[in-house]
Order: structure tokens, then C-alpha cells, then sequence
């Protein structure tokens, strides 16, 4: 396949890609024996970025009647565009890299509607592709002839962040750009998601095994609407709290000023984790103790920080996980679970998850399933739940009281919050219990194609596939 990218014509116009191969027949289903190859037609086009190291060559050996997005978006009557990037399969052009990869799909977006003249147009971004396919969302503009709409699915905030949480080396922001020689620019998919102005969804699996959910881009969005800015590296505790997490000691006294902010985040998640240490060591005791199985939760002394422990393990927002398995997997994934909280509302998600725990399907080994199937308490029950504790057995909980009774006043706080809703700024969150590379679950894409009805619906259903290099 002939490279995509080419030098603009002096006009701005975008350059053609060539037609398919006609030997190859790569993924060009919807095309009838006796008909020639022919460039895309004027109908609702799925523009799908493919995740790393993935050719568009290989949708052609997907099934036809599989869980595949060019499959799915096809039965529903859309046509689907697939592409290579420079760099990738037998297209040329050098080497692939985030500002290119925009660069090349913008090209192929410009082709689409000024070429083929399609009207409506969704860009599908899967893991690396949703980078490309924030950067096109942010310059690509809707006209009167052209409506736009993009899918960031589980993909990350910023590339730099996204290397530091996967190795735990914080270097590696900093060699990334010295190595490859992108700027930050390239990898904040973060600032493009908010500058594209079509409506928008961001689909995240909060276990996710390949993009940790503190570099998610729902945390980097949700965090730019509640701090303002979204951090691009990873984050971590500092001074006497990070010195008090690590010998397991009580956390520093609370900031003076309850808020939804950075400092007020930090300090809960000490809380947090304060109460599970202290409800492991109080079980491990128990444990030891004859008839351990027969242990009277309301009654003895050892109940009140296990009853903590558990609020803490129930307390969720629709988000997939509960507040005290967020705060397992670091600071980073405590702030990811509050913003989204708070910048989210129910009515805002467009997946409600019922069940915390993971479901047996996903594409992961983590069998760490502590809080599975266990139903969701709200942060407003949690708070009454855990206020209520405090006043009644303060002194069974020890010196574990304050942690607890901060908790509680933080998720009264952040039940009471009123972050204004900015749909058309930063769009709908799709919540997924899929993981990285697993398809959609059937109820997913259900709630997925009602979104699509109301903001790119397929119009004509007569779908058929087009591939280009």
C-alpha cells in the first residue's frame, strides 16, 4: 500500500489515499462480487484508529459475525474505514510517532468529507489510537454538511504518565522525550479531548492492565475539571504524610479547609489506607483468637475498624471499583476515583455498574477479587454509614477514629458537590468491565449504540467497509 501521507497540496486540500488492492480484498465485506473497488460513498463513516502494533490488514481475518468494531459498526449501518499510519504494515513514509499518526488520519478525515462527501463521521479511537483520534477531533471542525463524533476508548491521559505508572519509574517521562523526540504536545491526548468541540465519550475499565486508571484519559479529563489542570506524570505522597503511609502510622492532621482538592485528596487517601492497615492487623489478631469464625462484628471491639474497612470497600460512584480498591493501587488512583466522581455525576455516566468486583471475562490474571459482587453504597450512605460508626464506637476504633472520621466528612463532602455539568466541554463517560483487548460486552455496546442514536446516528443502513494505506 502506497503511503498516506504526502506533502499538502498548495490549496490545503487533502491528498486522495489510493483505492484497496484489488487482489487483496482486504476487508471489504459490503462489496458484491461484480463490483468494482471504489473509493468510500457518502454515508455515516466509522473512522477507527487501530490500538498499538495493529494493521488494518488484520481486520480481514476478524468474522464477519464477530464482537469486531468494523464488524459491529457494520451491522448497524455504518461504513467503516480502517488505515495504516506512516510506518505501519507496508505503508512508507518513515518512522510512525503521535504528532504523525494525527497528521496521517486528519489527511484521511479531510478525504472522507471532502472527497466522498460523508455527512456524518465518528472517530474511534482504541488504546494508542485514541491519542490520534483526540488529535483529530480537536482540528477537525463540523459544518452544515459534516457532523462529528468521537469515541476515546480506554486509552490514556498523557503517554509520558501512562510509562511512568506502567514501569514505576519516574524517569521515564523525561528519557521518553529524549529518546523518541516527542514534545509534551504530542502525547497529551488530555488537551485534545478538550479542545475538539463534537460530542464526545470516553469508555474506561478502571482494571484496565495496560493503562492503569490514574493515567486513564477519564482520570486526566476528570482531573482537569476539578483541579483545573490534570497532572501529566505520575503522583505520590510527600513529607510527613508519605513518611506516616510508610511506617503505617496515622496520618498528619487533616488540612484546615474541607475541599475537593489536591491536598484534601492526598490526606484521604491516607485515611484510607490508614483504616485498611489497621483492619488487617485487627483481623490477623483476630485470627489467632479460638472460635475466630464466630466473631460478633457489632459487638466486638475488633467489628468497629473491620465495619470501616468494609464501607471503605463498598463505597462507589458507577465507576467500576470502590474508594478503598482505587486507594490499593496508589495516590494517583485515589484522585482518579474522586475527580471522576465529582466531575461525573450518575445521571452523566452512560453505563451504571451495579457490582463492583471484576467479572470473570476479563482479559486479566488479577484473581485479587476483594470486593467482587458486592453491592455499591453511595458516598452520602458511606458518610452516614461511617459518621455514625465513629460516634457510637470511637473507642474501639483507636487511634484509627480521625481516619474514619475524616472519610466520612470527605464523601459527605463530595455527595454535596456541585461541579457545574459541561457536557459540551468534557462529554460522557462510558463505564466498561471488558479490560484492555477483550471486546465489548454486549450490554456495553447496547449503551453504546443509544448514544450513537442520539449524537451520530448510521442513517442509510447499507453498510460496507473501506481500507485504506
Amino acid at each position: 500500500v502506497p503511503p498516506l501521507a504526502r506533502a499538502a497540496p498548495a490549496d490545503g486540500a487533502a491528498s486522495a489515499p489510493p483505492s484497496p488492492s484489488p487482489s487483496s480484498g482486504c476487508c471489504r465485506r459490503g462489496v458484491g462480487a461484480d463490483e468494482a473497488p471504489t473509493a468510500a460513498r457518502p454515508v455515516a463513516t466509522v473512522l477507527f484508529f487501530a490500538p498499538n502494533a495493529v494493521l488494518y490488514e488484520s481486520f480481514g481475518m476478524a468474522p464477519v459475525d464477530g464482537a469486531s468494531w468494523v464488524a459491529t459498526y457494520a451491522r448497524l449501518g455504518y461504513q467503516v474505514c480502517v488505515w495504516n499510519a506512516r510506518g505501519y504494515g507496508r505503508t512508507g513514509g518513515g518512522v510512525p510517532g503521535p504528532s504523525q499518526n494525527a497528521k496521517d488520519a486528519l489527511h484521511v478525515a479531510a478525504y472522507l468529507a471532502g472527497r466522498c462527501g460523508v455527512p456524518r463521521l465518528l472517530l474511534h479511537g482504541e488504546s494508542i489510537g485514541g491519542l490520534a483520534a483526540c488529535g483529530v477531533a480537536a482540528r477537525l471542525d463540523a459544518t452544515p454538511s459534516l457532523r462529528v463524533a468521537l469515541v476515546a476508548d480506554r486509552t490514556f491521559s498523557d503517554l509520558r504518565c501512562e510509562a511512568q505508572y506502567l514501569t514505576g519509574l519516574d524517569a521515564v517521562a523525561g528519557l521518553m522525550q529524549v529518546v523518541t523526540g516527542w514534545r509534551a504536545a504530542d502525547t497529551d491526548a488530555v488537551g485534545s479531548y478538550l479542545r475538539a468541540t463534537c460530542p464526545k465519550l470516553v469508555a474506561n475499565d478502571c482494571r484496565d492492565h495496560m493503562i492503569p486508571d490514574a493515567a486513564s484519559l477519564k482520570s486526566g479529563v476528570a482531573q482537569h475539571r476539578i483541579f483545573g489542570a490534570a497532572s501529566p506524570v505520575s503522583v505520590s505522597l510527600e513529607g510527613d504524610s508519605r513518611v506516616a503511609d510508610a511506617s503505617r502510622r496515622a496520618p498528619p492532621p487533616p488540612p484546615s479547609n474541607m475541599t475537593i482538592d489536591a491536598v484534601n485528596v492526598a490526606h484521604l487517601y491516607c485515611c484510607v489506607r490508614h483504616v485498611r492497615n489497621c483492619a488487617e492487623d485487627e483481623a490477623a489478631r483476630v485470627r489467632q483468637r479460638p472460635f475466630a469464625d464466630d466473631l460478633d462484628v457489632e459487638a466486638d471491639a475488633a467489628g468497629a475498624i473491620l465495619l470501616a474497612c468494609s464501607l471503605l470497600y463498598r463505597v462507589g460512584t458507577g465507576g467500576g471499583q470502590s474508594l478503598a480498591r482505587a486507594c490499593a493501587s496508589g495516590l494517583g488512583g485515589c484522585r482518579s476515583w474522586v475527580c471522576a466522581a465529582a466531575a461525573w455525576p450518575g445521571d452523566a455516566k452512560l453505563l451504571s455498574v451495579e457490582s463492583l468486583g471484576a467479572t470473570n471475562d476479563r482479559d486479566s490474571d488479577d484473581s485479587d477479587d476483594d470486593d467482587a459482587a458486592t453491592p455499591a453504597a453511595s458516598p452520602s450512605s458511606a458518610a452516614d454509614g461511617l459518621r455514625r460508626l465513629v460516634e457510637a464506637r470511637r473507642e474501639d476504633l483507636g487511634d484509627a477514629a480521625a481516619s474514619v472520621g475524616f472519610c466520612a466528612a470527605f464523601l459527605s463532602k463530595l455527595a454535596a458537590s456541585d461541579t457545574p455539568r459541561d457536557a459540551a466541554r468534557f462529554g460522557d463517560l462510558a463505564v466498561l468491565g471488558c479490560g484492555h483487548n477483550a471486546p465489548w460486552k454486549r450490554h456495553e455496546r447496547e449503551a453504546l449504540f443509544g448514544w450513537l442514536e442520539t449524537h451520530l446516528p448510521p442513517g442509510e443502513r447499507d453498510a460496507m467497509v473501506v481500507a485504506s494505506g
